[in-house]
C-alpha cells in the first residue's frame, strides 16, 4: 500500500536519480525535470494518473492509498520475459524535435518500488 505522497516522491526521486542522468539531450532532460518539480509541487497529480482505466485496473485504489504491489510483481516479471521495454517519446516541434526512446527493465521497476517505498 502507497500513498499518493509516497507515489510521487518516489517517481521524483526514481526520474530524478536514474532516468535523468542517462538522458543526453538537454532540452529533453530540461523538460522532465520540470515534470518533476511539478508532481512535487502537486502529488494529487498522481490521482489523475491512477483514474485512467487501465491503470485504476492494475493498481486499485484502496481507502487513501493505492495497491501497487501486484503490478510492480506483474510488471517486473513481463520484462524479465521479455527483456524490457522501450517507451518512444515523440519529437517537440521547435523545442526538442527528434523523437526519444527511453529503456526501462526490470530492475528500473525494482528501483521505482524502493524509491516509492510503502
Amino acid at each position: 500500500m502507497a500513498s499518493k505522497e509516497q507515489i510521487a516522491q518516489g517517481v521524483v526521486k526514481y526520474i530524478r536519480a536514474d532516468v535523468l542522468p542517462s538522458i543526453q539531450d538537454k532540452t529533453f532532460r530540461t523538460i522532465l525535470s520540470a515534470g518533476t518539480y511539478l508532481v512535487e509541487a502537486q502529488p494529487e497529480m498522481i490521482d489523475k494518473i491512477m483514474e485512467h482505466p487501465i491503470i485504476s485496473v492494475m493498481i486499485p485504489k484502496a481507502g487513501s492509498g493505492y495497491d501497487i504491489a501486484k503490478a510492480e510483481q506483474a510488471v517486473r516479471k513481463a520484462l524479465e520475459e521479455n527483456g524490457g521495454i522501450e517507451i518512444v517519446i515523440p519529437g517537440i516541434k521547435w523545442i526538442s524535435p527528434d523523437e526519444k526512446v527511453l529503456k526501462f527493465t526490470a530492475a528500473d521497476i525494482t528501483a521505482l518500488r524502493n524509491y516509492i517505498g510503502g
